[in-house]
C-alpha cells in the first residue's frame, strides 16, 4: 500500500522534471530536507558583530566625552568579545586561517577598548 501511494507521487514529479517545469534542486530538497545555500556558513558574521558592538561602545562614550570614559560604553566594547570568541570556534571547526586571525584580532580589540574606556571613566571620577 505504501509502495504503490510513493509511486503515485514519484511518477508526476519525475515527469515535470524531465519536461523542466520542476528544478532538480527542488526535488533535491524535498528528498534530503532544506539547506542552507552556501555549503560553508559565512563566520565572519560573528567578527562583524564584535566590531558593531565596539563601535557602539565607542560612539556611547563620546556621547558623555570620549576622554572621560564610559562604563556602560566599555561594557558594551568588551561584550564584543563573546560573538568574537564563538567566530574564533568557528574558524577552528573549518580550519580557516582568515576567520581565526579576524576573530582573535576582534577579541583583542574589544577586550582593549573595553578596557580603556572603563579605565578612563574610573580615572575621571578620581581626579
Amino acid at each position: 500500500m505504501a509502495c504503490v501511494c510513493l509511486r503515485s507521487l514519484v511518477r508526476p514529479l519525475v515527469r515535470s522534471v524531465i519536461a523542466g517545469h520542476v528544478s532538480v534542486s527542488f526535488v533535491e530538497s524535498l528528498c534530503y530536507g532544506r539547506r542552507m545555500g552556501n555549503p560553508v556558513p559565512d563566520s565572519k558574521m560573528p567578527v562583524l558583530v564584535a566590531f558593531v558592538m565596539v563601535v557602539t561602545g565607542i560612539a556611547l562614550a563620546a556621547v558623555h566625552g570620549l576622554v572621560h570614559g564610559s562604563i556602560p560604553g566599555g561594557v558594551i566594547a568588551a561584550g564584543g568579545a563573546i560573538p568574537a570568541c564563538y567566530g574564533m570556534w568557528k574558524g577552528i571547526q573549518q580550519e580557516t586561517q582568515g576567520t581565526l586571525a579576524m576573530s582573535v584580532a576582534a577579541v583583542l580589540v574589544c577586550l582593549a577598548v573595553g578596557a580603556v574606556l572603563i579605565v578612563l571613566r574610573v580615572v575621571s571620577w578620581l581626579h
